[in-house]
């Protein structure tokens, strides 16, 4: 039994497990009775106690073993997405370019058989930000990959993050600017009221 194969608990896609069985299976040559006196090998958890409560003779060849194993395990298949589901990441109110970069790889890395024409129209429609779809539709008109508006949208948002670091340093700036006009204030006053005294006395 090869190690990198592991062991099936009964918590994982039960359709994962039996394509590294299978695989397993085939490098080593396994005649076909094997196949089943083995896989009992890979099973631990509620998976082996699953295993040990099937009666004698229940199973009389691997595939219908296949069958029995992926019918009780069923539950945790993972989810297939609809290519359309794509359509429906859109960009919330108040959510930043970048976080919805983030959000839109990661859904749409779980759709299988997701076309470049799916996956950039989706992405346009979602995006909702003007000034980003202005820069993607340019006169060459939109990228026709992925890859290419992803690059754009990167490039974006590091120039909308430069931007907004540059706005609040300036702002900081003039903030400083009244106080610091008001103690040049002050100290000209002080300067002047120590002449009257001065002239005074005098």
């Amino acid at each position: 039994m090869s190690p990198i194969m592991g062991k099936y608990d009964g918590t994982s896609d039960p359709d994962d497990h039996i394509n590294l069985y299978r695989s397993a299976g085939e490098v080593a040559l396994w005649p076909m009775p094997l196949w089943c006196n083995m896989f009992v090998q890979s099973l631990v958890g509620s998976a082996r106690v699953w295993w040990d409560s099937l009666p004698v003779g229940a199973i009389d060849s691997f595939e219908e073993l296949v069958t029995k194993f992926l019918q009780q395990f069923s539950q945790q298949r993972r989810h297939t997405k609809d290519r359309n589901e794509v359509l429906h990441i859109h960009r919330r109110d108040n959510e930043t370019v970048e976080n919805f970069l983030t959000i839109f790889n990661k859904e749409s890395l779980a759709i299988p058989g997701l076309t470049q024409e799916l996956a950039c129209g989706a992405f346009l429609q979602g995006v909702n930000d003007d000034e980003l779809l202005r820069k993607l539709h340019d006169r060459n008109g939109v990228p026709d990959t992925i890859e290419e508006i992803m690059r754009i949208t990167k490039i974006y948002v590091c120039q909308e993050k430069s931007i907004i670091a540059s706005h609040a340093a300036n702002k900081k700036k003039e903030s400083y600017r009244p106080s610091e006009e008001s103690d040049r204030r002050g100290s000209k006053i002080k300067s002047q009221s120590g002449r009257f005294s001065r002239g005074t006395h005098a």
